[in-house]
């Protein structure tokens, strides 16, 4: 991950954070042409977002990189919203991950989400902690750190509530609790 992406981010203060910010962000910093949100039948309970990115050859042996966002089309409900933008958000920086973190054959993508989706009781799989992970570097970014130093203050006086904070930030209160924790700070230094 660049972890410059998130020094650009950090030092926004008006939210909510729009997705065509950091495609064109993501666009700059990995040399993608093109970045295509697609909305996709995919079971919910098994798998909410994925990406592809692929070169594209041109006749004059030009290439481009594309970068292919699918997500499943229960999040386009109106009030899975919050929920799609973090799931859009997660795996638009996808495009950061190496070439470790990449399939090269459909048999390899068949085992990376039998990676993700296995049991909980199988414990988390180096998949699944990636999948879990990129959910906090999404949060990173929709939730950025110099709101979040504006918002604390706000949240531990009373004056707005964690409800508050994701509807301003469009993400799932989950992650607005989260981030408006006492830990997340050191969390987020980590990553």
């Amino acid at each position: 991950m660049d972890l410059n992406l998130y020094d650009k981010f950090s030092a926004y203060t008006n939210l909510p954070i729009q997705l065509d910010w950091v495609a064109s962000q993501v666009r700059e910093d990995c040399g993608i042409s093109e970045i295509l949100f697609i909305s996709a039948q995919m079971d919910p309970d098994v798998l909410l977002g994925m990406h592809r990115m692929f070169e594209r050859s041109h006749p004059d042996g030009s290439k481009e990189r594309v970068l292919h966002i699918y997500y499943s089309s229960s999040l386009d409900e109106e009030h899975m919203y919050k929920d799609k933008r973090l799931i859009c958000c997660k795996e638009l920086l996808h495009a950061y991950d190496g070439d470790k973190s990449s399939a090269a054959s459909l048999t390899a993508v068949d085992n990376l989400i039998e990676g993700i989706v296995v049991p909980p009781s199988f414990g988390m799989s180096a998949s699944l902690k990636s999948d879990h992970n990129g959910a906090f570097h999404a949060l990173i970014v929709l939730l950025p750190r110099d709101a979040l130093d504006i918002l604390i203050p706000q949240y531990e006086q009373g004056q707005i509530n964690v409800e508050d904070v994701a509807l301003l930030a469009g993400i799932p209160e989950a992650y607005a609790r989260f981030g408006l924790s006492k830990i997340w700070k050191d969390i987020v230094e980590r990553i």
